[in-house]
């Protein structure tokens, strides 16, 4: 006899489903799934219904070449406004490396770029800031990068972030959510209020 394979579902975000009209989602799948996987400890404790947290796995890599980096500071993420980019661009403009020759490289699409553009203009950093767009590079973005700025405050775990650390690049990231799971253990100076624009630039 062969047994039945258990359906389960796997939880991303750090809430609870939506609706589909009136009906919330989860009275839908209610008795249709075994289980639930969430992503981090942070997508457990916001989503309906017992989870096992299992963290989502990446490659194995070689840590980049500390002497082939260079003095980049990458933010990788969809231009989306949860992604809270303009506190990453706030905080590279408040931390004063513009001035020691860093460039700001932002790699990402979505609506948030020309507000961006225009806030970066205003903060008088522009000859230090490069949009990227979308790329299909990011390893070896990570690998020459000299630092991951990673502010968004919502993130289910952070793939970016995650990584980022698997290939030697020292993060900064928003101390929320899923980040702090991954943040754990790391030097203080790895970690900032989310929102902060002000801790984010000291780093």
């Amino acid at each position: 006899m062969t047994a039945e394979i258990p359906d389960l579902a796997t939880c991303h975000f750090a809430r609870p489903r939506g609706r589909v009209g009136p009906v919330p989602i989860e009275a839908l799948v209610r008795g249709r799934i075994d289980g639930q996987i969430a992503i981090s400890s942070a997508v457990a404790a916001a989503i309906d219904g017992p989870s096992t947290v299992v963290h989502t796995g990446i490659d194995p890599r070689p840590a980049g070449d500390p002497a082939a980096r260079e003095r980049t500071v990458l933010m990788a993420q969809r231009l989306q406004p949860e992604k809270r980019t303009d506190v990453g661009v706030r905080a590279f403009a408040a931390s004063g490396l513009a001035d020691d020759g860093w460039t700001l490289d932002i790699a990402g699409i979505g609506p948030e770029r020309e507000p961006l553009e225009r806030l970066v203009a205003e903060l008088g950093i522009a000859a230090s800031v490069r949009f990227s767009g979308y790329r299909t590079d990011l390893p070896e973005l990570l690998s020459r990068a000299g630092m991951l700025l990673a502010p968004c405050p919502v993130e289910g775990l952070g793939l970016t972030l995650l990584e980022a650390m698997a290939s030697g690049l020292s993060p900064v990231a928003a101390d929320a959510a899923g980040h702090v799971e991954l943040l754990a253990g790391l030097d203080e100076r790895a970690r900032f209020a989310a929102g902060d624009t002000d801790a984010a630039g000291e780093r």
